[in-house]
């Protein structure tokens, strides 16, 4: 999403998706011309969305593929290449080290079932944001 570059826009958005349950896995933001675009990983993209619209700032999901990879050097490349050698272009890329014990990439690509076939039969297998961020279970 494309927040304007204020004092309190930010919060204002976390506070509604915070009101309305929802949890911030992964935030970038990003600031170019007074506009500030925000990118989250969610833990639930339908309530967020809506809660994002009712604040009257336009919101877009975005699939994105989750892929764990080593925390070593050139680990990124490894994943990288195969979809490269397949023309399958990057149009945005996070990288964590060591989130609950994984580092991981999330990723959009221009074609993200390509890439995601790609990655598979090189044996990175995308992981969901569930299998990621398990939510705590309950005291009974």
């Amino acid at each position: 999403m494309d927040l304007d570059d204020e004092p309190g826009r930010l919060f204002s958005v976390t506070d509604a998706l915070a009101a309305e349950g929802v949890n911030i896995h992964a935030l970038s933001v990003v600031e170019k011309d007074g506009i500030s675009t925000t990118r989250m990983l969610v833990s639930d993209v339908k309530k967020a969305r809506a809660a994002v619209m009712s604040l009257d700032v336009p919101a877009r999901m975005d699939e994105v593929l989750v892929v764990e990879i080593s925390d070593a050097p050139g680990s990124l490349a490894v994943i990288l290449e195969p979809v490269f050698d397949e023309y399958v272009n990057i149009r945005y890329l996070e990288a964590f080290s060591e989130i609950n014990g994984r580092a991981v990439a999330i990723i959009k690509f221009s074609d993200n079932a390509a890439a995601e076939e790609v990655l598979r039969a090189h044996g990175h297998i995308p992981l969901s944001v569930a299998e990621l961020f398990p939510e705590p279970e309950e005291d009974e």
